[in-house]
């Protein structure tokens, strides 16, 4: 399945052999006649890839086929590979180990869900302006003041759902970074190696939700303190960034 070749015995044809490469179960099968001794046939040869299709674990830096699973050289697991992500969508694979911003572990919004009050907002305005009708003094006018206040609240709910939508942040195994502004854009970003301390924030209605706020403290002179807002997946983020923080001999997580 990972294209790795692997040599078994007599024995383990039919039984289920477990693959050191990408760690699959699989059933050998034997398609040779019944009667051919084991002396007979020469192991199959190791399939030869060329340097171009491999790519570079984002953890050791060693080559590795691109639909690996699990490093072969540090035995960790790696990101889904991008066929089987946003639906078969490729990404772009990072131009070296060093930056690999363009390929991240996590690509994490803003959520909606912290624009609920400003949405609720916007309709209970609508929700007065459509009022207009019932004051007898103002009825004629009624439908231009509707018109005009829809107008106001759509362009107001587009800028509040783009404020949320371009509001990004990016978690590798070197880096993190936020990136925010519609018009303007604003990018910080922190390395793993200098990451002091994270902590997360979420409340009760968050933790339903699966969002949550991640604080990170690091000793960057620019960068001291990057917060990851309501950022969804938060608890799987946060673990990972312990992780990650842990290999780079930092231990310190709240």
């Amino acid at each position: 399945m990972c294209g790795q070749g692997m040599a078994i015995s007599r024995a383990q044809i039919g039984r289920h052999v477990v693959c050191p490469a990408c760690n699959r179960v699989l059933i050998p099968v034997d398609i040779r006649p019944a009667n051919t001794p084991e002396s007979a046939v020469a192991p199959a040869p190791r399939p030869h890839v060329p340097p171009a299709a491999l790519r570079a674990c984002p953890f050791c830096g060693e080559m590795i086929l691109p639909t690996a699973r699990k490093c072969r050289h540090c035995g960790e697991f790696l990101p889904a590979p991008a066929a089987e992500e946003a639906g078969g969508r490729p990404r772009h694979e990072p131009a070296s180990p060093a930056d690999d911003s363009a390929d991240p572990v996590f690509l994490l919004r803003v959520s909606q869900w912290d624009n609920f009050w400003r949405y609720l907002t916007c309709a209970m305005v609508l929700i007065v302006a459509g009022g207009a009708y019932l004051v007898p003094a103002i009825r004629p006018w009624a439908g231009t003041i509707l018109a005009v206040v829809a107008a106001t609240v759509a362009v107001a709910l587009l800028f509040i759902y783009l404020g949320a939508r371009t509001s990004i942040c990016l978690i590798s195994s070197h880096r993190i970074e936020t990136r925010a502004g519609i018009f303007t854009r604003r990018i910080d970003w922190v390395s793993m190696g200098t990451v002091l301390d994270i902590q997360l924030k979420q409340s009760f209605i968050q933790r339903l939700l699966g969002i949550g706020t991640i604080v990170v403290k690091s000793t960057d002179q620019v960068t001291p303190r990057l917060e990851i807002y309501h950022a969804p997946q938060a608890r799987m983020a946060f673990e990972y960034l312990q992780q990650q923080i842990a290999r780079h001999g930092r231990v310190v997580v709240k």
